[in-house]
């Protein structure tokens, strides 16, 4: 009998231990469960947040593009009243050219021809600034031989003048 009574409060002692660890268990997976519920209201409050930064750069550029078009529409009708008003201006045909008056075309001619003189002048200037740069290319390789002697001097050398 004292071995059944031993064995009976073992038991005990192990449904005790075993109630006990279920407790902790039900515990760990009452938290776990709370802390999925927190971080899944922390998903949505951030997804919120997001949502609510990107209604808010539409709305940004909605309202730059709205500015935009309010300053282009402004600048076309400022442009339209500067221009003349179609009474005030003489009828025109399309289908036909106008022919440029005389005076018109007089000047056109005297300036096609100063623009030719202009050229040709242009050309001979070229011409003397590349003969002046070949000179002075020349002269440049002179003096650094010392073949050149500069105008207006007269060198003398005498024979027995050793170099």
């Amino acid at each position: 009998m004292r071995d059944l009574t031993f064995h009976c409060s073992s038991l005990k002692a192990e449904l005790e231990a075993e109630k006990e660890g279920r407790r902790k268990d039900d515990v760990r997976a009452c938290l776990a469960e709370c802390e999925v519920g927190f971080l899944k209201t922390l998903v949505v409050s951030y997804q919120a947040e997001e949502l609510a930064i990107d209604e808010l750069k539409v709305d940004e550029l909605k309202v730059q593009q709205i500015n935009d078009l309010k300053t282009l529409l402004s600048d076309h009708k400022s442009m339209l009243t500067s221009l003349p008003s179609p009474s005030t201006t003489p009828p025109s045909s399309p289908s036909k050219p106008t022919q440029p008056s005389p005076s018109l075309l007089t000047e056109l001619k005297s300036l096609k021809s100063k623009f030719s003189n202009a050229e040709k002048t242009n050309e001979e200037h070229l011409e003397t600034i590349d003969k002046l740069k070949q000179e002075l290319f020349e002269l440049s390789g002179g003096i650094a031989g010392g073949r050149h002697s500069p105008p207006k001097t007269h060198v003398s050398q005498l024979i027995d003048n050793p170099k």
